[in-house]
């Protein structure tokens, strides 16, 4: 991946061809000792053959462009339905282009479903985005309708590539506990894209 160019002071050691100091546009400054290169740290990434390349041998103090190496940043998110008898939280990342989300609730949050859902045109109309997904659900394991309402939803709303994982028990639920679960996600999901649409 290329990263953003940035416009830098760079000082080198001419000895070793090592950048020993460095100060970006923004005015953040890294150091380093004498012969070992700044982009071998873990604050500093940095490409800095663009020096070397334009000068052959580098120069005691070059001013000019380097290219960014370093991966932009995660965005997350941290959601919860209204509280109530049965309240799900999630945690979701934008990773890239794509969107991840894990869902828990109740006594005891665990992984009981995984679900992978890519968005497409709708049969129906393609001018719609719909979505279709794959589900994995551990023996067991009932969450496989959670996740795979959630990521269709996210994916089709969202036009992302999503992965959905879902964790959710309570103890003796009877059928209209289960179905406010589910209007529970349906309701997270929501949310879910509207703060990604939003904020990402």
């Amino acid at each position: 991946m290329r990263g953003a160019r940035v416009l830098a002071i760079v000082a080198f050691d001419t000895r070793t061809a090592s950048p020993v100091w460095f100060a970006d546009a923004a005015s953040h400054y890294k150091r380093a000792s004498v012969g070992r290169p700044l982009d071998n740290l873990p604050a500093a990434d940095y490409n800095f053959s663009s020096c070397l390349s334009l000068h052959g041998s580098p120069a005691l103090v070059w001013i000019g462009w380097v290219e960014e190496r370093r991966m932009p940043l995660v965005k997350k998110w941290e959601l919860s339905t209204p509280e109530g008898e049965y309240p799900v939280h999630s945690l979701t990342m934008l990773v890239g282009e794509d969107l991840l989300t894990c869902l828990w609730g109740g006594t005891d949050p665990h992984i009981g479903a995984v679900a992978v859902a890519l968005p497409r045109p709708s049969t129906a109309d393609p001018q719609t985005t719909s979505s279709t997904s794959s589900v994995f659900t551990a023996l067991g394991h009932k969450e496989d309708a959670v996740v795979k309402l959630v990521s269709e939803r996210l994916s089709s709303r969202l036009n992302k590539n999503v992965a959905v994982t879902a964790g959710i028990h309570w103890d003796h639920l009877d059928a209209d506990g289960i179905a406010q679960i589910m209007d529970n996600c349906r309701w997270l999901a929501e949310q879910i894209a509207n703060v990604v649409e939003r904020e990402a």
